[in-house]
């Protein structure tokens, strides 16, 4: 099941989101719907290679600056998908939607752990504190 060429191109719309930056200016930047060619996702692979080694990216554990830029690499991939195939654009986007409320959910387990963790250790403290002669 194919779209027209003017339904595949409202559905690529659909599909695409505008990012609004706020540093210095305020902008808002749109996708584009050109499609990209085999130079230029090697050019995006080195800027992301590059970028994290700029921002000191972590290679382990949970790193918010390395999620970052793999999500807008992984956005960037939906992006050209969409224009070739808008419904395995729509099912990219579902999994990378998917993959973030897991991560969310891990996130939340791992801290919960962590607090669970540390009230355990309080307690053993104040039992040995107040059983101590």
């Amino acid at each position: 099941f194919f779209f027209s060429s003017r339904r595949r191109h409202t559905r690529c719309r659909e599909v695409s989101w505008a990012r609004r930056c706020v540093q210095e200016t305020d902008y808002t930047q749109y996708v584009s719907h050109k499609p990209a060619e085999r130079d230029e996702m090697t050019t995006v692979s080195k800027e992301l290679d590059k970028r994290l080694t700029e921002r000191q990216a972590r290679e382990n554990a949970i790193c918010p600056v390395r999620e970052e830029l793999f999500s807008q690499s992984f956005d960037e991939i939906i992006r050209q998908v969409t224009i070739n195939c808008p419904e395995r654009g729509l099912l990219l986007h579902r999994v990378r939607d998917e993959l973030k409320m897991s991560i969310a959910s891990y996130q939340t387990l791992y801290k919960s752990a962590v607090e669970f963790g540390m009230r355990k250790h309080i307690q053993a403290r104040d039992c040995l504190l107040y059983t101590s002669p």
